[in-house]
C-alpha cells in the first residue's frame, strides 16, 4: 500500500502555477508506481484523491485494475 503526500498536501512544499493539481499528482504517481516496477494499480481516491486518481485512469487505463472513489466533488 503507498499513500503518497502530494505537493501543497501534509508536509509536502506546494507547487506555483504547476497547472491542474490533478494531472500533476497523477503524473507523481505514475511517476512513482514506475519506479517501483509497478504495472497495475488499486486506486482509492477521497476527495482531491479521487480526482488525481480519476486523472491517473484517464491517462493510463491499462494501469488500472480498480478504482474507488470517496467523497471527491463535481470539480477540482
Amino acid at each position: 500500500m503507498l499513500l503518497l503526500d502530494c505537493p501543497g498536501w501534509g508536509k509536502s512544499d506546494a507547487i506555483v502555477n504547476s497547472g491542474s493539481r490533478s494531472d500533476l499528482n497523477a503524473r507523481i504517481l505514475k511517476s512513482v508506481v514506475d519506479q517501483l516496477g509497478i504495472d497495475k494499480v488499486h486506486l482509492l481516491g477521497n476527495s482531491m484523491g479521487g480526482h488525481s486518481a480519476v486523472a491517473f485512469t484517464l491517462s493510463w487505463p491499462e494501469r488500472v485494475a480498480k478504482l474507488v472513489l470517496m467523497g471527491g466533488g463535481p470539480a477540482a
